[in-house]
């Protein structure tokens, strides 16, 4: 059954998604299956009309990212690619073809299995390729080359991209260079079952690939995508935007010396929050192409990609702050969210100066606890499941 969009954005669900679901289960052994809605409707985004969508999927090494995003492979406008230089996008060699962006057809998606490798490289290399990246997601990128000669490029590009936990090692300078992704972190199944999965499917890798590509295949390919956006119900609207204004600023950059003291040098200006509230958006749209309307459980999956998007630790001090009804010090905090203390206390730091929490030392009980203003925007961004009804306070002694 295809979509008809002809009234009023009315919906009908696709319902061929329990055959992708159940062939993707065959091989895969999946936890937590928010993971394939997000991948499609990132897919699905990325072909409507309004503005790109980027995803990076944080997962260890054996996650299943890997073979996730190489489903995608049968699709015509996906286009893998496992290693990016700041050559890569716009090269300055003699012919066309040796710039990725002019090869690509519209609306191409790029896929890249592993954005460590781009982490991990020397900070003059890597900073280079976020610049680019930046450009490349606005849709307006032009490179001068010692020779005269120019390239422009115009247009609109999906990414999606897989990346292991490090990525909160490097999420300030990350940040500070211009956020361009959304983050999924899904949980991940037990290791046991895990392995004893990986030696049923020893030898059998062909099969498998091609049977999930296709069932990809044939469900995206099942979607009409309407041509104008969809209209977001109003109280999804106000917690978008509530959950889009608490994110870019709990994931903005502080700067710190990196010689030795560890020391605050600079809080720079907080990410606004006018491109993050569109990807959300875009996203939710795209779960509800899948759907067939927008749901409270779509709305949790953009919930929790929110969260996702935040370093680990602050997204665990926040957590336990808001359930926390009084205020908390360094030891009790750290020992609940089973961090170092010096962490703890680093992480701490950067949310006063961010505006999100503040420290009560001149009155008792002594501690940390959330703003008013964070409050507030968590209490209207939440679906009243986001966080646990209780977390264990861990002894500090």
């Amino acid at each position: 059954m295809e979509h008809d969009l002809s009234q009023q954005n009315t919906l009908s669900s696709v319902p061929c998604y329990e055959d992708l679901e159940s062939t993707i289960k065959k091989y895969l052994l999946i936890s937590d299956e928010g993971i394939i809605r997000v991948l499609i409707a990132c897919v699905l985004a990325n072909l409507s009309s309004s503005d790109p969508v980027w995803l990076l999927i944080v997962a260890p090494s054996g996650g299943a990212k890997t073979e996730l995003l190489r489903g995608l492979n049968g699709l015509d406008f996906i286009y893998p690619i496992s290693d990016l230089t700041p050559q890569t996008f716009l090269s300055g060699m003699k012919y066309t073809n040796g710039s990725l962006l002019l090869r690509l057809p519209p609306n191409a998606i790029i896929t890249m299995k592993d954005f460590t490798t781009v982490l991990a490289m020397n900070t003059e290399k890597r900073g280079a390729i976020l610049s680019q990246l930046r450009e490349v997601y606005d849709g307006d990128f032009r490179k001068e080359f010692g020779t005269g000669e120019s390239k422009a490029w115009q247009g609109k590009i999906g990414f999606i991209a897989g990346v292991t936990s490090v990525i909160d090692q490097h999420q300030m300078v990350y940040q500070t260079l211009g956020e361009r992704f959304i983050q999924y972190r899904p949980t991940q199944p037990d290791p046991i079952q895990l392995a004893n999965r990986a030696m049923s499917n020893n030898g059998n890798e062909t099969t498998m690939r091609e049977e999930i590509q296709a069932a990809f295949k044939e469900y995206i390919e099942s979607v009409v995508i309407p041509d104008k956006p969809l209209e977001l119900p109003d109280t999804y609207r106000k917690r978008i935007v509530h959950l889009a204004v608490f994110c870019a600023s709990a994931r903005s950059g502080v700067i710190r010396d990196n010689r030795g003291s560890r020391e605050i040098e600079l809080v720079p200006e907080q990410e606004q929050p006018t491109r993050l509230v569109k990807q959300y958006s875009n996203l939710f749209n795209g779960l509800a192409l899948m759907s067939g309307e927008h749901t409270e459980a779509d709305y949790t999956l953009l919930y929790k990609i929110g969260m996702d998007s935040l370093p680990t630790v602050r997204k665990r001090i926040i957590e336990f702050l808001a359930q926390s009804d009084r205020p908390c010090d360094v030891k009790t905090i750290a020992a609940t969210i089973n961090y170092p203390q010096n962490t703890t206390r680093r992480q701490l730091e950067e949310l006063v100066h961010l505006n999100l929490i503040e420290l009560r030392n001149e009155q008792q009980p002594f501690g940390y606890q959330l703003l008013t203003r964070t409050k507030d925007l968590l209490a209207n961004a939440r679906t009243g499941a986001d966080f646990p009804e209780k977390v264990e306070v861990r002894n500090a002694s």
